[in-house]
């Protein structure tokens, strides 16, 4: 099996700060851009009491 070359971490923390500097600067085309897959919001319905 390779070896990434690249350590997740670093990965993760690049694209998080690509997606807080878009997405503070107001930049639609620029938030929109770093979704490169169809996006989907699943929400839980209520819990019964």
């Amino acid at each position: 099996m390779a070896q990434p070359t690249e350590n997740i971490r670093d990965v993760l923390q690049k694209a998080n700060d690509g997606w807080n500097s878009a997405f503070n600067s107001g930049n639609a085309d620029a938030v929109a851009a770093l979704i490169t897959h169809p996006t989907r919001l699943y929400c839980r319905p209520p819990m019964p009491s």
